[in-house]
């Protein structure tokens, strides 16, 4: 009897942190769309780069 109830609770502390999990991802994708919608689609730290970067190299 005790090694069902343990399983039991170890089966429901999974559950729980899994439910917890997709709950915090679903509330940063929705954050993150705003935020592209709010920035013209701009992520964060992100930019379109160009290959006309000049490097100074001093050997």
């Amino acid at each position: 009897m005790y090694d069902i109830s343990c399983k039991l609770e170890e089966i429901g502390k999974n559950l729980i942190k899994e439910v917890i999990k997709q709950a915090l991802e679903s509330i940063m994708t929705a954050e993150r769309i705003m935020f592209l919608k709010e920035h013209r689609r701009t992520k964060s730290g992100f930019y379109i780069r160009n290959f006309n970067t000049v490097l100074e190299l001093k050997i």
